[in-house]
């Protein structure tokens, strides 16, 4: 969908300037793209998606390691409670709470990091790729699939089993990436 700054400005009831300043933050940090005097999520290729998975493994893979090296019982209850919010909505019609608990746990793993600075990094380009778990996560199928790694996930982590937690994490962004750019494909 193409959109533009008077249109957000009149939806939204505010001046151009708020809008104008959110759609610049937006552009520079590629959640959207310039078109035909409009605005719109960017065109992914194939290669785009997997340079930018290549480079969100290689940021969760530190943050898993990490996260290995020891977590407080208060940061791991925190993590407990966020896969059981998961799981609860994995069989639910519509994939928005799953898309939401989702993306709770996964900022929640960012923010154990303590970590701003790779916080931010890794949330860049989760970001960048919404759109395409949005697509993949409204299968009940994958959805099943993702919330049993990250319980698996958890449970390495809480036992500090690094090589375990990695293999699972990287095992299931490469399931990610695969699927994302099937989506990309389909999308074109």
């Amino acid at each position: 969908t193409r959109f533009t700054e008077p249109g957000i400005a009149r939806t939204l009831n505010t001046s151009r300037t708020p809008v104008r300043e959110a759609i610049f933050q937006l552009v520079s940090n590629g959640l959207l793209s310039e078109y035909d005097r409009g605005y719109g999520l960017p065109k992914l290729s194939s290669e785009n998606i997997s340079q930018m998975m290549e480079i969100r493994i290689a940021l969760e893979s530190l943050i898993i390691r990490k996260l290995c090296q020891g977590l407080s019982k208060a940061s791991l209850k925190k993590l407990d409670s966020a896969i059981a919010k998961e799981k609860k909505t994995v069989n639910k019609d519509g994939h928005e709470a799953f898309i939401d608990a989702n993306n709770a746990l996964r900022e929640l793993l960012y923010e154990l990091t303590e970590n701003p600075y790779l916080q931010e990094s890794a949330e860049l380009y989760a970001d960048r790729l919404q759109v395409f778990r949005v697509l993949t996560l409204s299968s009940k199928e994958n959805r099943k699939f993702v919330s049993n790694a990250h319980a698996e996930l958890v449970a390495a982590i809480a036992i500090r089993d690094t090589d375990l937690a990695l293999s699972i994490h990287t095992g299931m962004l490469s399931n990610a990436t695969q699927a994302y750019m099937e989506a990309a494909e389909t999308e074109d």
